[in-house]
């Protein structure tokens, strides 16, 4: 079974199958996820803000951001 932690969550914490355990984290914080190879960081709204390529260091900067 798997664990999931829930940032920026706007409502209730749907039931979902195959995870049995959902942390949900009331502030509204930028985070980041991580692999081997990348790591991806987000924005409060949690837009993609940057990736950054492990092997090389190399880290690309993105502003996304919605049309108004």
């Amino acid at each position: 079974m798997s664990h999931v932690k829930l940032l920026n969550i706007v409502g209730y914490a749907p039931k979902v199958e195959g995870i049995e355990y959902f942390e949900v984290v009331d502030e509204v914080k930028e985070f980041s996820i991580h692999s081997d190879h990348l790591s991806a960081a987000f924005s409060e709204q949690g837009l993609l803000k940057a990736v950054t390529l492990k092997d090389s260091g190399l880290t690309v900067p993105l502003h996304l951001d919605f049309v108004r």
